[in-house]
């Protein structure tokens, strides 16, 4: 059976008589509407469908459930429906669906109940509270989770005001102005797609990059990319995953034949505009150590040293040589496990797999997966490019 996940949630069974199981729900509800939308199945597990009665499901209601959560988080308008399939033993699954919310929801409520084994008060969430979905878990929002929020409605912004902009131009005398229609913002609905209108974001302004969640995204979904990629989309995710680390190295495979065009984002990200860059310096002299010959890193280090931007500065200070820091890189290479096997001896079929579970636990923002799925992806590097013979000596 397929499992949980971001957008779907299981309860094999559910009482309403259940204080602290009302108040989970709503909490999970919540989460739902603000991890953009996904659907609570009753009735079922990971292994097992059971299947809830009909009374139950009478008390799950797609209406009642709404107003149970609006009870905690006013004002809130959720968009709830519910779907029933019939098991044969006359029990049924029921599928509560929650739609996206237009804005973060906040508990604007504390929910709490009485533990019947203390007798004491327990709290589910409390006043103040934003919930969302990482991976299969309902989490309190992080910052990263509010940053992606304002980031998502800058883009719809953006793309709003991309939709309305006229082109005014010179015509000439007894010409007539029509007015037409505008044509419609492309259609993002793929990765593809989205991946595209980004590339051409770059162009009108240089110093764009993808976000965090974006490049996870586009990761996850590499196989149906790469094979399509443009140079102008492999420069803008070599770009921000200089600045966002974890996916870097899997990219870099992609580029194994366009050696100068990792030189030269390299160099242009000296110079971006952009502050988001306290981990390229790093990534800076680790890919100049690989790519760049004696001359070509003279100059880089000679720019890094110079850089108005401190992380800059600090990687020049304590640059020592390319020989240790290729060392360095092969030490973390060869060391890197994963559930306390090594990665270097891992098939590169399981290194893949293990690759998307890891980007997409990594969507629940936890530093230490982006650190591992670093790891990952520079074992999966060293074992497929040609510039990796630069560590294996």
């Amino acid at each position: 059976m397929d499992g949980e996940g971001s957008h779907q949630d299981y309860k094999l069974t559910f009482d309403f008589e259940d204080s602290e199981a009302k108040l989970n729900l709503v909490k999970d509800v919540i989460a739902m509407a603000n991890a953009g939308g996904g659907e609570i199945i009753f009735g079922r597990n990971e292994t097992e469908i059971r299947g809830i009665d009909i009374e139950v499901a009478k008390a799950l209601d797609s209406a009642k459930v709404a107003d149970l959560a609006g009870n905690f988080a006013k004002p809130v308008n959720l968009n709830i429906s519910h779907e029933d399939y019939s098991l044969e033993n006359g029990r049924i699954v029921r599928t509560v669906r929650i739609a996206a919310a237009e804005y973060p929801i906040v508990m604007a409520d504390i929910g709490n109940y009485m533990d019947k084994a203390s007798r004491k008060n327990q709290h589910v969430f409390q006043k103040g509270d934003i919930w969302t979905r990482h991976s299969s878990k309902t989490e309190r929002a992080t910052y990263g989770d509010i940053r992606d929020w304002i980031e998502k409605a800058k883009r719809s912004e953006r793309e709003a005001v991309l939709s309305r902009i006229t082109k005014v131009i010179d015509i000439p005398d007894g010409a007539e102005i029509q007015i037409v229609q505008p044509s419609a913002v492309p259609a993002l609905d793929t990765p593809q797609r989205r991946l595209e209108y980004a590339a051409k974001q770059r162009i009108v302004k240089p110093s764009y990059v993808l976000s965090r969640g974006d490049l996870l995204e586009f990761f996850i979904h590499r196989a149906e990319l790469k094979d399509t990629l443009t140079e102008d989309e492999l420069s803008l995710i070599l770009a921000s995953a200089l600045r966002r680390t974890a996916t870097l190295f899997w990219w870099l495979t992609l580029v194994d034949d366009k050696p100068d065009l990792v030189l030269r984002e390299l160099n242009y990200c000296l110079d971006a505009a952009d502050r988001d860059k306290s981990d390229a310096a790093n990534s800076v002299i680790e890919l100049a150590a690989i790519y760049a010959d004696d001359q070509q890193l003279d100059r880089l280090k000679v720019r890094l040293a110079a850089s108005r931007y401190q992380h800059f500065r600090e990687a020049a200070a304590t640059w020592d040589g390319r020989a240790a820091q290729l060392a360095k890189l092969r030490d973390r290479i060869l060391k890197a496990k994963h559930q306390k096997h090594l990665l270097s001896e891992m098939a590169p079929s399981d290194l893949e797999t293990t690759a998307t579970e890891m980007a997409i636990l990594c969507q629940g923002k936890s530093a230490s997966q982006a650190r591992q799925l670093g790891d990952l992806t520079r074992v999966i590097w060293s074992k497929v490019s040609i510039h990796a013979k630069t560590i294996r000596s």
